[in-house]
């Protein structure tokens, strides 16, 4: 998008700090360098009109994990050390973003999670229950929890399911209210946001083009997690799409907290009394791993038979649909570091942006001089 005259004169050409991404982790940057650096002008820049990648394009979860993904992660080939770093910085992630922004503004219900397994994973159910010992002991070391997860019954309202894990940290939150809360916390603190044009660092120099208008910086950093690769390629972030569906209201069907199935790759909770249902992306690696925004056919047809099968839930009950954009890579480790004596970035948060995006912010904030 090109500024007209008019329109350049609103904004700055010049501050000591430009964060491009103004999801959670860009926002929470610009947060947490003004409590560093009150004097600095800082400046966040977002592509996006409205919304953003993914931390408004989600199904809302809080993202800790379930037990399933822990020892998916291990099988994977993360130690146990490793899988337990990740846990606990999404523990205190979490935690932040809660204090931060406070409960009531994020409409944060702490309902726990339950994971579902159907009647063909019964070996993989007893892997998982395998490890559930040594995952509690070792989380209530960072949580306190005597167990996090913990088996459990599958609800009544759902079929084909025959075992279940409960976890007692996953929560849901409205990521829409999360987004306005974080804004209005940086304008608070005398942080400028433009919104609407696409970001790209000059080679060789401290400028950013935002759109037609060139902004001088001394110090920019880069929270743009899966629309990275277009901008930083060498760091090798992958973009990851993924789907959500919203069926019609079903007030018949009960479900208090919120689920997941196949190792996280498929999710679902209650909003309004619809069915709110995404993933599904580890059965088509090949066309979700793209930054594009267009459905996926294929993928839908995915969800709408899951949603049959498991709910009795036609497709025309679906009445919403939309994608987002997380950013992955050939490691779970978030990629938050200095690139040169200009530049540092916060990103590949692997789908767990809600999670760990307001601590990776303050991270970035930390690197900042």
């Amino acid at each position: 998008m090109n500024f007209s005259y008019w329109e350049r004169q609103f904004i700055t050409d010049r501050a000591d700090l430009i964060i491009i991404g103004g999801g959670i982790t860009g926002l929470s940057a610009a947060y947490h360098t003004r409590l560093l650096h009150p004097e600095w002008k800082i400046v966040v820049l977002e592509k996006f009109p409205i919304s953003t990648a993914a931390s408004t394009r989600n199904a809302g979860f809080a993202c800790f994990g379930s037990a399933g993904e822990l020892v998916d992660d291990l099988a994977s080939g993360m130690s146990m050390n490793e899988v337990l770093t990740l846990a606990e910085k999404r523990y205190k992630g979490l935690l932040l973003l809660r204090k931060t922004l406070g409960e009531s503004n994020l409409d944060y219900f702490p309902c726990g999670g339950t994971e579902l397994f159907d009647f063909s994973q019964k070996n993989e159910f007893k892997t998982v229950c395998h490890y559930l010992e040594e995952l509690n002991n070792s989380l209530m070391l960072i949580t306190g929890e005597d167990f996090t997860y913990k088996t459990t019954d599958v609800p009544g309202c759902l079929t084909g399911y025959e075992n279940a894990i409960s976890n007692s940290l996953e929560g849901k939150l409205n990521p829409g209210k999360m987004i306005q809360a974080w804004r209005k916390l940086c304008q608070e603190n005398n942080i400028e946001i433009y919104c609407g044009a696409e970001a790209k660092i000059q080679e060789g120099s401290k400028n950013v083009l935002f759109g037609n208008h060139l902004i001088h910086s001394n110090q920019i950093a880069v929270c743009t997690n899966g629309l990275t690769n277009s901008m930083i390629p060498k760091l090798k972030v992958m973009p990851a799409r993924n789907l959500v569906l919203l069926t019609d209201k079903l007030p018949t069907i009960d479900l208090p907290s919120t689920y997941h199935h196949d190792k996280g790759y498929i999710y679902f909770r209650k909003i309004d009394d619809r069915i709110l249902i995404g993933g599904g992306r580890n059965k088509f690696m090949n066309t979700e791993s793209t930054s594009k925004f267009k459905v996926n056919e294929q993928l839908k047809g995915y969800l709408l038979e899951y949603l049959k099968n498991h709910f009795q839930v036609e497709k025309e009950s679906v009445s919403q649909e939309w994608t987002g954009i997380m950013g992955v890579g050939n490691s779970k480790k978030v990629l938050i570091k200095r690139l040169d004596e200009t530049t540092v970035t916060g990103v590949r948060l692997g789908g767990m942006g809600i999670a760990i995006g307001t601590l990776v912010g303050k991270e970035v904030s930390e690197l900042l001089r």
